[in-house]
């Protein structure tokens, strides 16, 4: 027999006899247990239990029912180790469930709290999973690259194609690929469909394989091969109704037929996921187009243990000899290769905006964890006694952590699986409301990554949570908290929530103020002065088949749908236009300027080219500030005319008057134009692109000064009530004049405009509610430390109303803590938000980093929570009786 149990043997002589016939035995077993496993200091243990008067032993003691339920709680009893572990966290298990049903109130708000943070962290991290982190269906995508330039030459010309895929050693395989709609007139009405022609390495590239049918052959490739096309699955569905016998067979494209060789399966969808029909690239080696005739995009598969440097240090070096090998072609112009991996460029974009989201979240959850962690440090103050006679009864620190801990983990399963059933609905509302603009929604669902993510977030949070507060109160003196009766107050549990607080307050703050400063520049980017009016503008893409119209017929036909919609009643004008501002800002073309001729094309500058009809300036509302319009009198015939914009006048006259000059295409055959007007500068490239220098020809003379006249024009429509009442007289207009024409995309012009910010807003919209939910979630922690303090310190202020104290101090002594603790938090958490918008400084349009407006709109909306959070602890403070409280 060791000291120390000689010395637990004596102490149990300070119970009642009837006690020690019913426990001693039991309590001598638990202790040798408790002696093998931990390192009992026996001088400890009689200072803790000496210290425990007589009179509290029996009164426990007569709690024998409650007695024997802690004493089993308190430590395993079966023989074997596994079978011991199992039973003991059982007994966790059920006493935690007892103990929840007890406390509904404070069970109710852990759950809610801990569901609420699971749930949207989840549900962002779908997304963000979906998107940025599952591979791209295809064999090794981590190899696949896309390959463009940057300006002044985005695309690729054919030459250059030819030149990298012979010459590049550090591509397996290189391809080229371009995309643009066609008139598919097979089937009941005719539509546009969205159609790339790819070079013979894209399907090997990709690893595609067809569902049915079969790639293009070697043959189908050549200029003399047969007219194949390959269908996309979901245009075959909604089509032709997924007819099994539709390949082999022609339909109309163009107004040509075309053979269906083959059919993609449902997740093929590239370059676009709206992508219908894909047709061979035909390159004749023999025959290309110019060098300067840029309009292809590339994709490449790299070599085994090729990095993305040495691709581009090799493309690089490629690009940088053509200046000396085609000096009349390149000029001075320097030849940058821009390659990136396939994933980056669909997601690129989007890739700031999501991680700041899962970022938010990730706050709102380490709030969330702060407040239970405070509420349950709270809870532990009120459970000192029950915990001080546990461990007087033999428990070991170890032991009550266990079971406290236990405790926190299984509010957290709970919370967990509400907030996977939260998760699943919120990931199908953000899908449902995100914007078309975003790449792979298709991909986001909760799969076993999902929900492996939110098991761990329930393990993380449980521990995070219920770790420290289980070790402080499994590790409190429990002679002292027996001496103290029925007071749990603790300075230093105090402290440490009044800290917690202060970190939740930061975080809260560093929340607001990313959000404000995000919602900041998306003000900035809606307020972009665009150029032109889209409020009451109908919008609708009109296609001519080019084998059945020459040009003298596209011009009668547009002009014959613009004169008879500007006819119409409720039309204040009506105009075409090659394309639209916003969305279509189209490729640059080089051009001749003031009857200079140049001797290369590398000495050209290049202009974007617009196509427009009479009314075009009128109807979207863009000023002229300089000279004339178009009027139906430029025509063929007539002197060739142009408009430039004013981006284009400053770099090509420098602030002399531009009317009066005159411009060509980089054509022998073409004709000078000369300017007769100045338009206001309009966006074309997006909200965010800068202005480009753009050129209007009128299209009845486009077919000489602008290369052809566009087959394919958007009409624009001004009313004067709501756009979409004009749309079935544009459709009866167009079919009367010709019932074979596709009408495709109407839509009003401000949707346009809205669509191209609407992944911006998108973003912005959730990070506002994120930041919302914070500040809610702070005011709460706010709330249950001031409120957990009044109950601690209600003798004092009973004393102090007592000794005549004014309420008004008093409300000023509670009113102080929380000012103070929120205080500190709005320093750190403004220096965290200042961190964190440098860091985001790519998402923000007119706004710094260091926003004064907004870090001061985050201050006072985090101080007004902490009076809101304050009030009510406060009112409860005043009416504290005094004479209640001393008695």
């Amino acid at each position: 027999m060791t000291l120390g149990e000689r010395g637990y043997r004596l102490l149990l002589r300070l119970y009642p006899a009837r006690f020690r016939d019913r426990f001693e035995d039991e309590l001598l077993r638990l202790y040798r247990d408790d002696e093998r496993h931990h390192d009992l200091r026996w001088h400890r243990i009689i200072a803790d239990v000496a210290s425990t008067t007589l009179l509290e032993h029996v009164a426990e003691w007569r709690r024998g029912l409650s007695t024997r339920r802690l004493t089993a709680a308190a430590q395993p009893t079966s023989r074997t180790r596994g079978d011991g572990m199992l039973t003991t966290l059982a007994q966790d298990l059920r006493y935690a469930v007892r103990g929840m049903f007890r406390q509904p109130a404070f069970t109710a708000v852990v759950v809610t709290t801990l569901a609420l943070g699971i749930g949207v962290n989840t549900a962002i991290f779908s997304v963000v999973n979906g998107i940025l982190l599952r591979p791209l269906p295809y064999p090794e995508p981590e190899r696949i690259v896309h390959f463009t330039h940057e300006q002044p030459y985005q695309s690729v010309s054919e030459g250059e194609f030819l030149d990298y895929q012979r010459d590049l050693r550090t591509f397996e395989k290189l391809a080229a690929f371009n995309s643009g709609d066609v008139s598919l007139t097979s089937g009941d009405e005719p539509s546009r469909v969205l159609t790339s022609r790819v070079s013979s390495e894209f399907f090997p590239i990709l690893g595609a394989q067809p569902l049915r049918g079969r790639l293009f052959t070697p043959a189908e490739y050549t200029t003399a091969g047969p007219r194949a096309l390959i269908m996309s699955h979901a245009l075959w569905q909604s089509r032709f109704g997924g007819d099994p016998t539709l390949v082999g067979r022609d339909i109309m494209v163009n107004g040509r037929p075309l053979t269906v060789v083959g059919i993609m399966p449902e997740s093929f969808g590239y370059p676009s996921t709206t992508t219908g029909l894909w047709a061979p690239m035909r390159l004749n080696p023999d025959s290309l187009w110019g060098r300067n005739n840029h309009y292809m995009r590339m994709i490449g598969r790299l070599s085994g243990g090729t990095s993305l440097a040495a691709a581009r240090a090799e493309a690089n070096a490629l690009a940088a000899s053509w200046q000396t090998q085609f000096p009349d072609i390149y000029g001075d112009a320097t030849m940058t290769t821009n390659i990136v991996t396939l994933t980056d460029s669909i997601t690129g974009p989007t890739r700031p905006f999501l991680i700041a989201l899962l970022g938010a979240v990730g706050f709102v959850l380490l709030i969330a964890c702060v407040n239970i962690a405070n509420l349950f440090l709270a809870r532990g103050e009120t459970r000192r006694k029950e915990v001080a006679i546990r461990s007087a009864l033999g428990a070991s620190h170890r032991r009550l952590s266990a079971q406290l801990l236990s405790e926190s983990i299984l509010f957290a399963i709970i919370g967990g699986v509400l907030g996977v059933a939260l998760a699943w609905a919120a990931q199908r509302a953000l899908v449902a409301s995100a914007p078309a603009s975003i790449p792979r929604l298709a991909d986001v669902r909760l799969d076993g990554t999902v929900l492996l993510f939110g098991a761990l977030l329930v393990l993380v949070t449980g521990m995070l949570f219920g770790l420290y507060p289980s070790l402080r109160v499994a590790r409190s003196r429990p002679a002292m908290s027996l001496r103290e009766g029925g007071r749990t107050g603790a300075s230093g549990s105090s402290r440490l929530r009044r800290m917690l607080v202060v970190s939740e307050v930061a975080l809260a703050v560093m929340i607001l103020g990313g959000a404000g400063i995000m919602l900041r520049s998306l003000w900035k980017v809606e307020a972009t002065d665009i150029g032109f009016e889209p409020a009451g503008v109908m919008t609708a893409q009109v296609s001519l088949p080019v084998a059945s119209y020459d040009s003298e017929r596209l011009v009668a036909f547009f002009e014959a749908v613009t004169t008879r919609l500007a006819a119409t009643r409720g039309v204040t004008s009506a105009a075409a236009v090659r394309s639209l501002p916003i969305v279509e800002g189209g490729d640059r073309w080089s051009i001749m300027v003031d009857g200079v001729v140049l001797q290369t094309i590398g000495e050209s500058p290049s202009m974007a080219p617009q196509q427009v009809t009479p009314d075009f300036f009128r109807t979207l509302g863009i000023p002229l500030v300089a000279g004339r319009a178009f009027t139906a009198e430029d025509r063929l015939g007539a002197p060739f005319v142009a408009i430039v914009n004013e981006e284009m006048a400053r770099q090509l006259w420098k602030g002399a008057d531009p009317i009066g000059r005159t411009i060509k295409m980089f054509n022998d055959e073409a004709p000078w134009a000369t300017v007769v007007g100045v338009a206001r500068d309009t966006r074309a490239d997006g909200l965010l692109q800068d202005v480009p220098p753009t050129m209007y020809f009128p299209h009845a003379q486009a077919s000489r000064s602008n290369y052809s006249s566009a087959a394919t024009m958007s009409i624009v429509v001004k009313t004067q009530g709501p756009p979409a009442a004009i749309v079935p007289q544009l459709r009866a207009i167009v079919r009367e004049l010709d019932p074979n024409v596709p009408i495709t995309r109407v839509q009003e012009l401000q949707e346009i405009v809205d669509v191209s910010i609407a992944d911006r807003r998108f973003s912005t919209t959730l990070l506002m509610l994120f930041a919302a939910l914070a500040a809610v979630l702070a005011g709460i922690g706010i709330y249950g430390v001031i409120a957990y303090g009044v109950s601690q310190r209600t003798h004092e202020i009973g004393l102090r109303v007592a000794l005549g104290a004014r309420r008004l101090s008093v409300a000023r002594l509670v009113l102080q803590q929380s000012l103070v603790t929120s205080g500190i938090g709005v320093v750190l958490g403004l220096g965290g938000a200042v961190a964190l918008a440098r860091l985001a400084r790519s998402m923000l349009v007119g706004v710094d980093a260091f926003d004064p407006l907004t870090l001061i709109a985050a201050t006072l909306l985090i101080g007004l929570v902490s009076l809101m959070a304050g009030a009510v602890p406060v009112r409860r403070a005043l009416r504290v009786d005094p004479i209640t409280t001393l008695r």
